[in-house]
């Protein structure tokens, strides 16, 4: 049973209010994308050193195996994590919205203002994303020519 195709949500009726809003939320989701993909590069890397130390200190025969055991895995899992909601968020799919919405929480301890920021655009521009999303290409240049011309303003 094939579903039917619901058209994207017009970009031309909207109050230059809400555009504007949705525009500069789909710019925070863009810039939390970039974030979310800067934090995987980084675990990836400290997943790998823990891993080149696990194994250094394996040789070594020494006590101080433990607890290094989980960080490795744990690290490349929470990386694995991070490069998902920055994928489905950069493709506004509706579950990328929802990793996008997990990762910003699991960032609030450590980055308040990013996590905090991408919270909120998230939680608050569901018209971003799912199968009803706004075209991005209509909505920042309806923005820019809204900006543009004073009287295209409603």
């Amino acid at each position: 049973m094939a579903t039917p195709s619901v058209p994207p949500i017009s970009i031309t009726a909207l109050e230059t209010k809400k555009l504007k809003r949705l525009y500069f939320d789909f710019r925070i989701t863009q810039v939390f994308s970039i974030l979310c993909l800067l934090i995987f590069i980084f675990l990836m890397i400290f997943s790998a050193y823990m891993r080149i130390k696990l194994h250094v200190a394996v040789e070594q025969d020494t006590d101080q195996i433990g607890m290094e055991r989980l960080v490795a895995p744990t690290l490349a899992f929470t990386g694995i994590f991070y490069l998902l909601a920055a994928m489905g968020c950069t493709k506004r799919r509706t579950w990328g919205r929802i990793l996008g919405i997990l990762a910003a929480l699991i960032l609030l301890p450590v980055g308040i203002l990013p996590g905090a920021l991408a919270l909120f655009a998230l939680l608050r521009s569901s018209e971003l994303f799912g199968p009803r999303r706004v075209n991005s290409d209509d909505l920042i240049a309806e923005y820019k020519r809204r900006k543009k011309t004073p009287a295209a303003k409603r």
